[in-house]
């Protein structure tokens, strides 16, 4: 297997803008997780640099066949682009649960970022990377914006500051169902950025339809959840609010907040919070409003040569996709705080020409939690396992054979050394 080289913006970034400051510091260091060539080649898995925290990293990578997903993850380095292409960062930016992951997925054609109608499902930032002869945009997808409760939150944040910091442009998102933004500071931080802004407004498609029963107005963020739920066409459940968006009990935005299912007034109220932000009413889910959208964005990317190789469809490597499948399958199978108290680490990863072989370490936080996953004679988790193995096959086009251990590791997002392991802090 041969490899080559994907950059990362501090490698190649041009103009007067030096990277930003962590960029700096780590470039050059040698990341945790990372495997020399012959360990590589014993092991059948490409060589890369694992980005441990909310910065993006450099990836050596492997040929692949191509034609499905997991291909284009990684690939080799192709010839430099003409000289008027255009390539540039946009970072997607928002509440939790008004269509982050899935408005990436829409402009990307590819279901790269996990989607449910569970809000803060998105922990990380996943860079989706989209190409053409004459374009590169890199997608970023983050996590919800929430008040941080413990260091998880914290390192989350973390990374919608730095996609906001690295960003060419931003596109900032709501939806029709959201009323006001619950933190001023990272509002004023995008406000303040020296970049263009365009103000999404998601879900219109919900426009005329009737509201699901026991959705009280205003909209709260629970109520958003349910809203969605019932979109979606499920049953409305109840969750730990706590988890999800970091505080128990709703607290009221300390400034004016727009009318709900009024695209008019929310209009209105952006852009009175966001002086100069172009706006754009979309529907992530059924694609209306997309190439508009994309037109606009290919207009205010700059002149530039590719960040990344033009086969490359993401900054992760292959093991975070497949921590992040299982963990999609865990908020679809459980409810309550049970997902927002898991996390995956995928401990082995070995792919063959027709089968690949993962073993994943499922961490919770009680044990009482650890009997939810692994169900009554193990039913629980021997389902979670055949629903991650389906969505897994479908990402990588090969069989996976999945063997899941559950771990509990108490109070693992508060602890800097799980953390740092999972990848949220330095």
């Amino acid at each position: 297997r041969t490899s080559g080289r994907s950059c990362t913006r501090s490698d190649v970034r041009s103009g007067p803008r030096e990277p930003p400051r962590r960029l700096r510091e780590h470039r050059g260091q040698p990341q945790r997780g990372q495997v020399d060539a012959d360990e590589r080649a014993a092991r059948r898995e490409p060589e890369h640099l694992h980005a441990k925290g909310v910065d993006d990293a450099p990836t050596d990578h492997g040929d692949r066949q191509r034609g499905r997903v997991a291909d284009r993850v990684l690939g080799p380095m192709s010839a430099p682009a003409p000289a008027n292409h255009r390539a540039g960062f946009v970072s997607i930016v928002g509440s939790p649960n008004v269509g982050k992951s899935t408005l990436m997925n829409a402009l990307l054609g590819e279901n790269l970022s996990i989607c449910t109608p569970k809000a803060s499902t998105t922990r990380q930032r996943i860079m989706g990377i989209a190409n053409e002869d004459e374009w590169q945009i890199v997608y970023s997808d983050t996590p919800g914006v929430v008040k941080p409760s413990y260091k998880l939150h914290e390192g989350m944040m973390g990374a919608v500051r730095c996609a906001i910091e690295d960003a060419d442009v931003i596109l900032f998102i709501t939806d029709v169902l959201e009323e006001g933004f619950r933190d001023e500071k990272m509002l004023a931080r995008v406000r303040s950025a020296e970049v263009p802004v365009l103000m999404l407004i998601n879900k219109v498609d919900l426009l005329g339809k009737p509201l699901p029963p026991g959705v009280p107005k205003p909209y709260s963020m629970r109520a958003r959840e349910r809203a969605a739920r019932a979109a979606a066409g499920g049953v409305p459940e109840v969750y730990d609010a706590y988890d999800a968006y970091g505080e128990e009990e709703e607290e009221k935005p300390s400034f004016p907040q727009p009318m709900a299912m009024n695209v008019t007034s929310i209009l209105a109220w952006w852009s009175a919070q966001l002086p100069g932000a172009e706006m754009f009413e979309l529907s992530a889910k059924e694609g209306n409003g997309l190439p508009e959208l994309k037109a606009r964005l290919l207009e205010l990317l700059p002149l530039h040569q590719p960040y990344f190789d033009k086969t490359q469809l993401s900054d992760r490597p292959e093991k975070f996709f497949a921590a992040e499948f299982v963990r999609a399958q865990i908020f679809a199978q459980f409810d309550d705080e049970v997902p927002y108290s898991c996390e995956v680490e995928v401990t082995a990863f070995v792919e063959s020409d027709n089968k690949i072989k993962a073993e994943a370490t499922v961490h919770v936080m009680r044990d009482s939690q650890k009997g939810i996953l692994i169900g009554h004679k193990g039913s629980g988790v021997k389902k979670l396992t055949e629903g991650a193995q389906r969505d897994l096959y479908r990402f990588f086009g090969k069989r996976v054979d999945l063997r899941l251990q559950i771990k509990v590791s108490k109070n693992w997002r508060a602890d800097d050394m799980l953390l740092k392991q999972f990848g949220y802090l330095r």
